[in-house]
């Protein structure tokens, strides 16, 4: 996404906080709405614990997202395998995570790095204040697709 220079400065010096992983569940989950609304993705489903989004494809099959956000590298391993267990939920699992890990026979692993941090955000702050532009659409698609969503 063209994210404009100041907000790219605001939202790096965020990305370091905490509270990063919970801003970031919510703008893939504000992505994964958006998609349903451009009717890339099928309906989404009630949460379960372990994942934070499921919604179908549009071949029907369950796709099942959890974001795994930590400063701290090793609660991620242990936090990846507990929510790996609950892959038998769903025909395929996404994990976001901001630790390399290789992907695993249960899960594709899609490694966020700081770019995609802020263009989830970016995104996320357009999304919920309903700026959204026609243009936007196409950038949000790929987004969508760069995190493994579509």
């Amino acid at each position: 996404m063209d994210v404009p220079i100041s907000d790219f400065i605001k939202i790096r010096r965020n990305c370091n906080n905490e509270d990063v992983g919970l801003q970031l569940k919510k703008a893939v989950a504000n992505l994964v709405n958006f998609a349903h609304e451009m009717g890339n993705i099928g309906k989404l489903e009630k949460q379960n614990q372990p994942l934070d989004i499921i919604y179908q494809d549009p071949y029907g099959s369950k796709i099942g997202i959890a974001v795994v956000m930590n400063q701290n590298h090793s609660k991620n391993f242990e936090e990846i395998s507990n929510v790996s267990k609950s892959s038998a939920l769903v025909d395929k699992l996404v994990i976001l995570t901001n630790t390399n890990l290789p992907s695993s026979n249960s899960a594709t692993i899609v490694n966020i790095d700081k770019s995609k941090m802020i263009d989830l955000i970016y995104f996320d702050s357009k999304y919920t204040s309903h700026k959204i532009k026609t243009s936007d659409n196409e950038k949000a698609q790929m987004l969508a697709k760069t995190v493994s969503i579509i």
